[in-house]
């Protein structure tokens, strides 16, 4: 309840809100981009690891669960140890992941958002500078 009041009290949130919606569509490619790339790691995952012991990659949809999970480094350990405890060449296939995604997938998201953010936030404050 309490975010509500704040949206209805600050014309500046309105406006964040605002642009945050119309930016969804031209950010929805770049997003989509990620989700490819997790969803290839996640077929590899699936053929390489499946039946592995302590890997859990036996379903796609786990596999890109996992995966997702470990883009954004929630349980980064916790995802791949056992298959780095069975061997340390499983390890390839996880560190060129993160570093995949981590380095330059989710920068591409990042400056794409922000740029289209900014550039569509110039406007609403620049007619509120003329008002006053």
């Amino acid at each position: 309840l309490k975010p509500l009041v704040l949206f209805y009290a600050s014309e500046n949130c309105r406006t964040a809100l605002r642009t945050t919606l119309r930016l969804l569509p031209s950010s929805a490619v770049i997003i989509a981009l990620e989700l490819y790339v997790i969803l290839l790691y996640a077929c590899a995952s699936v053929a390489m690891y499946a039946g592995a012991p302590g890997g859990n990659y036996d379903s796609l949809q786990e596999a890109f669960l996992r995966l997702f999970a470990l883009s954004t480094t929630v349980n980064n350990p916790d995802i791949w140890i056992d298959l780095y405890a069975e061997t340390r060449w499983n390890a390839i296939t996880f560190v060129s992941f993160l570093v995949i995604c981590l380095y330059f997938v989710h920068n591409l998201v990042l400056s794409r958002v922000f740029n289209d953010f900014t550039r569509h936030m110039a406007a609403p404050l620049a007619a509120r500078r003329q008002l006053r």
